[in-house]
């Protein structure tokens, strides 16, 4: 009798990065939205402004930040924000920003990437 193995697809993806000094290094997770423009901004439909233009507003959906290390960093993550917390499936854009112990911070960079289920 054969042995079958039933191997699960991998989930989840991991950020890897290298840091040149110890920073803290924050991720802000952010998706997009339906608003209404009013003047110069982009807010939240309501009652009120239902007859203005229709606009998409980006939202951050949860942040999180870890003081790392010089060097190589990986950071594994399965959609899990807190303990208690994930991300519901949809299009999401994390952007990374490091800061280091004088105050200055680095260049952003973002990635999109989709949360299937």
């Amino acid at each position: 009798m054969a042995a079958f193995s039933r191997r699960r697809p991998p989930v989840g993806t991991t950020f890897s990065f290298s840091l040149n000094e110890f920073a803290t290094v924050s991720f802000a997770f952010t998706h997009q939205v339906g608003g209404r423009r009013v003047g110069r901004h982009c807010v939240a439909q309501t009652r009120r402004n239902q007859h203005r233009r229709a606009y998409r507003r980006r939202v951050t959906a949860a942040a999180m930040s870890f003081p790392l290390h010089p060097g190589r960093n990986k950071l594994v993550f399965q959609g899990r924000v807190t303990h208690s917390r994930t991300l519901r499936p949809g299009r999401y854009t994390l952007i990374i920003t490091a800061i280091n112990s004088a105050g200055a911070s680095s260049n952003c960079v973002s990635l999109t990437f989709t949360i299937v289920r």
